[in-house]
C-alpha cells in the first residue's frame, strides 16, 4: 500500500488574487526599480513584492499583501509558494506600499496598522506617484512615527542605511549616503552593456591602430633598405 502524498504546509496558504491585479505602468516600474535597486546594495536579504503575508497558522483570511517587503534574510521556499509565513519566515525589515486608486485606502489605513501592530515592520515606506506623497514611517515604542526628511527633501531609512528621495522624472529613488542614485537591475544591466561594448569598441580601436603601426613600421623598413641600396650599389660587376 502506498504511503499518503506529503503536503507542503506552505501551499496551503494562497496567493490572493487582490494582491497580484496587474498594476499601471507607473506603478510597477516603480516597484520594479525599488526591488532590483535594494537587492544591488543589500544581496544577502530577501526582497520581494506582491505576495501574501500571513501572522497566523491556518487563518487563511488574514493577511496582507505589500508591493515591496525586505527580509532579514533569504527564504527557502520562496519559489514553491510565494507567500511569508511569520513562524518560519525571516521578520520583515521594511514593507513598502505604491498607492492606486484602487488600494489608497487600505495603503494608509487597514494595511498601516497591521504593519504597526501586528507584523511590527521596523519601517513603512509610502509612496503616493499621482499626488507626489513620499513618507517613511519608524516604528518607535509599538507606534508609528514619521520620519523627518533632510534639507533636500530624502527620508533616512534606518534599516537600509539609505535615503529615499524624489527623482527628476518624479519617481522616488534610492540614494547612497553621499547622495549618489542608486540605479534599478534594469538600469545596471544597461550601463554594464553600455560599459562592455565601449569597451569593445575601444579594443577593435586599439586592434585597429596596433595594425596601422604595423603596416607604417613595414613600410618605413622598405623604404630604408630601398634607401641604403640606393646609397651602396652593388660593385660585384665592375672590370678589374
Amino acid at each position: 500500500m502506498e504511503a499518503p502524498a506529503t503536503t507542503n504546509e506552505r501551499e496551503l496558504y494562497p496567493l490572493h488574487e487582490e494582491d497580484n491585479l496587474p498594476e499601471p505602468p507607473a506603478h510597477e516600474r516603480e516597484m520594479n526599480y525599488l526591488m532590483g535597486a535594494v537587492r544591488s546594495f543589500r544581496p544577502a536579504l530577501a526582497v520581494h513584492g506582491n505576495f501574501a503575508m500571513y501572522w497566523k497558522p491556518r487563518e487563511f483570511n488574514q493577511h496582507v499583501g505589500p508591493d515591496l517587503v525586505v527580509l532579514a534574510g533569504p527564504m527557502e521556499d520562496w519559489s514553491a509558494s510565494r507567500v511569508w509565513l511569520a513562524w518560519e519566515d525571516p521578520a520583515p525589515l521594511l514593507v513598502g506600499e505604491i498607492a492606486s486608486r484602487r488600494t489608497r485606502r487600505s495603503d494608509i489605513g487597514s494595511k498601516f496598522q497591521t504593519y504597526e501592530s501586528v507584523l511590527c515592520v521596523p519601517e513603512y515606506l509610502y509612496i503616493d506617484l499621482e499626488r507626489r506623497i513620499l513618507r517613511l514611517h519608524r516604528l518607535i515604542d509599538g507606534r508609528y512615527v514619521d520620519v523627518v526628511p533632510d534639507e533636500n527633501g530624502r527620508l533616512w531609512s534606518a534599516q537600509l542605511q539609505r535615503w529615499f528621495g524624489w527623482d527628476e522624472e518624479g519617481f522616488v529613488s534610492i540614494y547612497n549616503r553621499d547622495g549618489q542614485r542608486i540605479p534599478g537591475h534594469e538600469e545596471a544591466v544597461a550601463q554594464w552593456q553600455e560599459a562592455e561594448r565601449q569597451r569593445q569598441e575601444a579594443e577593435a580601436r586599439a586592434d585597429e591602430e596596433a595594425q596601422k603601426r604595423a603596416e607604417l613600421e613595414r613600410r618605413l623598413a622598405e623604404l630604408t633598405a630601398q634607401l641604403a641600396a640606393q646609397a651602396n650599389p652593388d660593385t660585384s660587376d665592375d672590370p678589374a
